[in-house]
């Protein structure tokens, strides 16, 4: 049950380790350009969404290629 996820997503504890912790790295540069933008409308307009969108992007790219 632990890791089924892991077999779901057909990757092994070490490639799902890097992959979710790059991920994150990048979401929390996108928390900061918008707590960042709450203060100054005028920086980072388009930053969060763009990481956003990068990230869907190439997740859902790997759902397509594992299958």
């Amino acid at each position: 049950m632990l890791f089924q996820h892991l077999e779901d997503v057909n990757e092994d504890y070490v490639t799902h380790l890097k992959s979710a912790l790059t991920i994150s790295k990048r979401m929390i540069k996108g928390a900061v350009c918008v707590f960042i933008h709450a203060f100054l409308p005028c920086v980072f307009t388009n930053t969060a969404s763009t990481i956003c969108n990068e990230i869907v992007v190439e997740v859902n790219a790997k759902k397509i290629h594992k299958e």
